[in-house]
């Protein structure tokens, strides 16, 4: 593999603007890791790095369009040496109302990795196969500099401990707040872009012809990514059918699944993309197929996202799973009608992630002002000042608002404006949650009133099972293994099948088809300090009977309320069937199961 690896004036002449605001960046870590930059907090000169640090990702890509481009040397310039510096500005903007910069260094990113292909349609086979060859190798040396600066850490841990043990003399501040600083945030990245190509180096021949490392690669999307990818698109074909028959979506895992799964795919499509691979047949296979497949999930990822938002409203989470899930069904439909071109995976996602940063729906402003919308629906139909009233779920509503605009500065001040149109006091600055919701006229009385209403937020405790709490398995000496299973899980654990339900129902089956069902419910209603008594449940099931210890639990719910029960870890025990208790004056049947 060709690259230009040195650290001559090339790469300064070449990246001139990146480098310097790269430099800058540096120095500004270097003052604040030692602690000479504090006087205006380290948020700020945080935003100053990291606003630097983009501008540079968007400075090599404007050096690259210039580059590929020079008959568009006006829009070349603007977006080499004028963008980067408002980019660098942008970072200092706090009011999140119209523009969040958090997007903005993916954003940079993934336009750096296209900038210099924007050629006519007429060149778009030979565009996408110089796209593949640079990146390629930006990606291949970028995993080398990080591979370095990962060396370059351990030698100076190395370094530093011997010293002290062997001199007593302590070099840490030299090393980690000089020496990695630099080398990680100005050396790192330099000597990549001394790496990087010139776009008048490509050679066609490099995608028929490949060396090792583009082999190496390729082997890895044949024989790994792709056939993974086609089986668990399969196990989403067949989870789909599961989620129709059920009427139930998972809990909060479904996006991200999907997600996820579209992204990998689109990886893999990339790294098969050379022609040497062309005509392996795992690789037509995959090529052929993986839009076809990512149909079913991206409707799967429509409905959970419609679910969730109609029932929780926006959050920041949300916002990037609909981001992804248009970017995932923009390539879908342009692959699938034939007008899918390899750039489009970078550029589409740069798009929309651009789109979610400027604007009033940006990603932090948009679910703001539609919990603060939620909210004030929600009180306007609840409170009236006469006689109020709250329903369940009117206040889970509330509540749930609430907690996704207490937590910034930006949501209290919209929580703020929405309380006092409603006469509630509210001083901007509190972030009880529980508290807060208990001040709305009524809702205190309505939570105690309504089953299963509360006004505390849901957090998630975890109970632990007291070491020293003795556990009688006389009656069970047989010891079966260790069970963990999660809600809407199955687990398998001494033959029997264990299935954690909604509602606080363990089910557990056996091989013959029989069933019984455990009700955990007092463990869900447990409050005690970190731990549960008693910790084990017992049970029969066929011609045995079954003692289950707990080892821990995770409860799910509000904290002024019972929670259920998500997690289950613990060891299964098991003896003979106990028989029934005679009645007075009979004699005792004997038992029918083997000890």
């Amino acid at each position: 593999m060709a690259v230009a690896a040195s650290f001559d004036g090339a790469a300064f002449r070449r990246f001139p603007l990146a480098i310097a605001m790269q430099t800058v960046a540096t120095v500004l870590v270097v003052g604040v890791v030692n602690g000479w930059l504090a006087d205006l907090g380290d948020a700020d000169w945080m935003r100053a790095i990291a606003g630097l640090s983009t501008g540079a990702l968007f400075a090599l890509a404007g050096n690259l369009f210039l580059e590929s481009r020079p008959e568009r040397r006006a829009e070349g310039i603007v977006l080499a040496y004028v963008v980067p510096l408002v980019v660098a500005g942008a970072f200092q903007v706090h009011d999140t109302a119209n523009f969040a910069p958090t997007l903005l260094p993916a954003v940079g990113m993934l336009w750096a990795s296209v900038a210099a292909f924007t050629g006519q349609p007429a060149e778009r086979i030979e565009l996408q196969n110089r796209f593949w060859w640079l990146n390629h190798r930006a990606f291949a040396t970028l995993l080398l500099a990080l591979a370095g600066l990962a060396l370059l850490a351990l030698g100076c841990l190395v370094i530093q401990q011997s010293v002290a043990a062997l001199f007593d003399i302590e070099l840490d501040d030299v090393f980690w707040k000089g020496i990695l600083p630099i080398a990680a945030f100005l050396l790192a990245p330099v000597y990549w872009l001394s790496t990087l190509p010139r776009l008048s180096d490509y050679d066609p021949k490099d995608l028929f012809e490949p060396d090792f490392i583009t082999k190496a690669v390729g082997f890895l999307g044949q024989f790994v990514l792709a056939p993974i990818l086609i089986v668990y698109a399969a196990i989403l074909l067949v989870y789909a059918g599961q989620i129709a028959l059920a009427r139930a979506l998972p809990h909060g895992m479904l996006g991200w699944m999907v997600l996820g799964f579209t992204v990998a795919g689109a990886a893999t499509w990339l790294l098969l993309y050379p022609p040497f691979m062309a005509d392996r047949l795992v690789v037509r296979l995959f090529r052929r197929s993986w839009f076809w497949l990512t149909v079913v999930p991206l409707v799967l990822l429509a409905i959970a996202i419609t679910v969730r938002v109609l029932a929780y409203g926006l959050s920041t989470d949300r916002m990037l799973l609909i981001g992804g899930g248009l970017w995932a069904a923009t390539l879908t439909v342009l692959f699938l009608f034939r007008r899918g071109d390899i750039r489009q995976i970078p550029a589409v996602a740069a798009t929309i992630l651009a789109l979610l940063s400027v604007g009033p729906w940006n990603i932090e402003n948009g679910p703001r002002v539609d919990q603060a919308r939620r909210l004030d629906a929600t009180l306007a139909e609840a409170t009236d000042q006469t006689h109020p009233t709250w329903s369940a779920d009117e206040l889970a509503t509330a509540r749930s608002a609430v907690e996704a605009l207490i937590g910034t500065p930006a949501g209290r001040n919209a929580l703020a404006e929405v309380l006092a149109a409603h006469d509630i006091p509210y001083d901007g600055t509190s972030g009880d949650t529980a508290k807060l919701v208990a001040s709305f006229p009524g809702a205190a009385l309505a939570a105690a009133a309504t089953p299963g209403a509360s006004i505390g937020p849901s957090t998630t405790t975890h109970l632990q099972r007291p070491a020293d709490l003795p556990i009688d398995i006389t009656q069970t000496p047989l010891y079966l293994g260790p069970l963990a299973v999660w809600r809407g899980g199955a687990a398998p654990a001494g033959g029997l099948s264990f299935t954690l339900q909604d509602g606080n129902k363990l089910e557990v089956a056996n091989a013959d088809g029989q069933k019984t069902t455990i009700d955990l419910g007092r463990w869900g209603a447990d409050r005690t300090a970190g731990g549960f008594n008693p910790a084990s449940v017992d049970f029969d099931l066929g011609d045995r009977h079954y003692r289950l210890i707990a080892d821990g639990l995770d409860l799910f719910g509000p904290n002024a309320g019972p929670q259920s029960v998500t997690y289950v870890t613990g060891v299964l025990f098991s003896g003979p069937l106990k028989p029934p208790r005679p009645a007075p004056g009979q004699k005792a049947a004997p038992s029918r199961a083997t000890p």
